[in-house]
C-alpha cells in the first residue's frame, strides 16, 4: 500500500471501531457508559494483534490483547460473543466487562472484535464494586472468566448485581454492537475482497510499530520513574514509586517488574497489611518469589 491507500485503510477500520464505541454509548442505560463515555472498542487481526481503535479509554486498550488471547484460547464458533472481566487475563477492575467475538466472513476468520465497559456494579462487598478497603479480589464482585455469553449467563450477570436491569440493558448494548462490528466488516470485504482486509490489518499494524519506534527514538536517553498518588482509604493519600523506564542507546524498553512490586509492598505496608504477602497477589498480578523479595 502507498500512503494515501494506507490512509484509506486506517479511515475504513477506525470507522468501524468508531461506530461500535458510538453504538454502545447510545444504547446503554447506566450513566457510566451513557455520559461518561467510560468504555472502548478495538478491532484486531485473525492472531489476536490489536489493529485499530476508537479514540476512548487509552488503559482498557492496553490490555485488551490479554482479554482476546484468553478467548482465542477457547476456539470460539462464528457468531459466539465471549465475556469476561478477570484481571489475571487481561481485564482491569472487575466493573470492566470485556466482550470479544470473531469476525468471520463467509467462513474466513478475518479478525476479532472487542469492547469493554464498565459497568456500575457487579456485586461485592460495597456498592459500585470498588472498595478500597478491600484485601482479596473476591470482595470486589463477581469474576468472570472466559466465557460463552448467552441469556442465562446475562441473568447470572444481573442476579448478582445491586442494578440488575441495568446490567441486562449494557449487556445487551455491548452485544448488540459486536454484531453491528459483524455486519460492517461483512459490508467493507464485498466491497474491496478479504484480501484487502487481510494486508489492510497488516499494513496499519506496520504503521503503527514504525510510528512507535520513531516516537521511543525521540526521546532523550536516559533513566525516568513515576509516581502515583494511591487514596487506599478515606484520607489517606500514598505516594508510590509506580515504575522505573530505562531509555539507553541500542536497549530494549522495559518497566523493571522489581520496581512495581517494591511499589506494591510499599502501598500494602501503608495499609498496615505489609505481612501478608499472599493477599497482595490476590490483588495484583505480580509472580510472588518478586513480592516475598521486595519484602524481604
Amino acid at each position: 500500500m502507498n500512503a494515501a491507500e494506507l490512509q484509506v485503510a486506517v479511515g475504513s477500520l477506525r470507522g468501524i471501531a468508531e461506530e461500535m464505541g458510538t453504538a454502545l454509548i447510545h444504547s446503554a442505560l447506566s450513566p457510566n457508559i451513557k455520559e461518561r463515555r467510560d468504555c472502548s472498542t478495538a478491532l484486531f487481526d485473525p492472531d489476536g494483534r490489536l489493529v485499530i481503535q476508537a479514540e476512548h479509554i487509552p488503559v482498557h486498550l492496553g490490555a485488551l490483547p490479554a482479554s482476546v488471547a484468553a478467548v482465542r484460547a477457547h476456539d470460539p464458533e462464528p457468531g459466539d460473543v465471549w465475556v469476561l472481566n478477570d484481571p489475571f487475563l487481561g481485564g482491569s477492575h472487575l466493573p470492566d466487562i470485556t466482550l470479544v467475538s470473531p469476525i468471520h466472513v463467509e467462513g474466513e476468520l478475518l479478525g476479532w472484535a472487542a469492547s469493554r465497559a464498565h459497568h456500575a456494579d457487579v456485586g461485592g462487598m460495597a456498592a459500585a464494586s470498588m472498595p478500597a478497603d478491600s484485601s482479596e479480589l473476591h470482595q470486589e464482585g463477581l469474576i468472570l472468566p472466559p466465557s460463552r455469553l448467552d441469556d442465562d449467563l446475562i441473568d447470572l450477570i444481573a442476579a448478582n448485581s445491586r442494578s440488575g436491569d441495568e446490567r441486562r440493558g449494557d449487556l445487551r448494548a455491548q452485544l448488540a454492537v459486536h454484531r453491528l462490528a459483524e455486519r460492517r466488516a461483512a459490508e467493507l470485504v464485498e466491497r474491496r475482497g478479504a484480501g484487502w482486509w487481510r494486508t489492510a490489518c497488516a499494513e496499519v499494524w506496520d504503521y503503527a510499530e514504525r510510528r512507535t519506534r520513531a516516537a521511543i527514538a525521540a526521546m532523550p536517553d536516559g533513566r525516568y520513574t513515576a509516581t502515583e498518588t494511591v487514596e487506599a482509604l478515606e484520607g489517606d493519600g500514598v505516594e508510590v514509586e509506580s515504575a522505573e523506564l530505562a531509555m539507553e542507546p541500542n536497549a530494549v524498553v522495559e518497566i523493571s517488574e522489581e520496581s512495581e512490586a517494591r511499589a506494591l509492598v510499599r502501598l500494602i505496608e501503608a495499609l498496615d497489611d505489609h505481612d501478608d504477602v499472599e493477599a497482595v497477589h490476590a490483588n495484583f498480578d505480580i509472580p510472588a518469589e518478586l513480592l516475598e523479595q521486595a519484602a524481604a
